[in-house]
């Protein structure tokens, strides 16, 4: 089954920094709902302006990402920032867990799903 999102149901992001060959960079990843417990997508422009995405990761479920947390105690390949979540979406509630006990501060808000 192939993965998807709504561009419209933001569930926060997380800021990334990358260190690749010297060269420190940070950019963010935004979390989506989608037919998953969560859709993580890079956003990003090129170079001639035009808007582009990436599909970072998806975890299928809770299961799923325990699974990944196993691979990867950190549940990211780069080092985590921060990572902010809108607890209006019930699948926040179970990303801050993961989150969490993966070692990562997670900062809550709560924004009214349109």
């Amino acid at each position: 089954m192939a993965v998807n999102w709504s561009w419209k149901a933001k569930m926060g992001e997380v800021t990334i920094l990358q260190d690749a060959d010297g060269e420190k960079n940070h950019f963010k990843i935004n979390i989506y709902q989608g037919n998953c417990l969560a859709v993580l997508v890079y956003e990003y422009k090129d170079e001639k302006g035009r808007e582009m995405y990436d599909l970072y990761g998806f975890f299928a479920d809770r299961q799923h990402a325990k699974r990944i947390a196993k691979d990867h105690p950190s549940l990211f390949w780069d080092k985590v920032k921060s990572i902010k979540l809108n607890l209006a979406y019930k699948e926040c509630e179970t990303l801050v867990k993961l989150f969490t006990r993966a070692g990562h501060k997670v900062t809550c808000y709560y924004k009214e799903i349109k």
